[in-house]
């Protein structure tokens, strides 16, 4: 019995070989690995690479093209002649503007400015002015202010004129 469980020396020789093989194999496959694994983080470092280079060219790329745009822009001088004539045709247009209670923007303004507050066109208004005033500050009032005049006859020909003007109007 002795003799089928003793290993001949050969076997023994044989098993380390193969032991020692495994081991090779082992080293070399592990070896193989840490390659692929340095190749791998050196493609993945060029690639970051790669990509920050492209993105810097795209960010001066933009920059010069924003700088082109204002060089472009910086030697084209409004026409301020141009603009200040258009808005004042503008205004003349809206002066003349008849709206639906008969009279023109430009004399509901100008009659609003017989009653208006000296420090403050939008503070309350408590004026005195000639009756014939009476039938355009109905609707020159409303029309600057929103709010809604109280108109009162007084002796003279003359009118007392009150309303709570824009501040109060729009709930300032």
């Amino acid at each position: 019995m002795a003799d089928q469980t003793a290993l001949t020396a050969a076997q023994i020789s044989n098993a380390l070989d193969f032991f020692w093989e495994d081991q090779d194999i082992q080293a070399d496959w592990g070896k193989a690995l840490d390659e692929q694994w340095a190749a791998e983080k050196a493609a993945d470092a060029q690639e970051a690479r790669d990509n920050e280079r492209n993105m810097l060219a795209d960010i001066t790329r933009m920059e010069e093209a924003d700088n082109a745009r204002f060089e472009s822009t910086k030697s084209e001088e409004p026409d301020w002649d141009a603009i200040n004539e258009k808005h004042r045709q503008d205004e003349l247009n809206l002066e003349a503007q008849l709206l639906d209670c008969g009279f023109t923007v430009g004399e509901l303004r100008r009659a609003f400015r017989l009653v208006a507050p000296i420090e403050n066109w939008k503070d309350p208004i408590h004026a005195t002015v000639d009756e014939r005033y009476s039938a355009i500050l109905k609707y020159a009032i409303p029309f600057m202010t929103g709010s809604t005049p109280v108109i009162i006859k007084i002796a003279d020909g003359k009118i007392r004129v009150q309303a709570r003007g824009y501040y109060a109007s729009v709930g300032a």
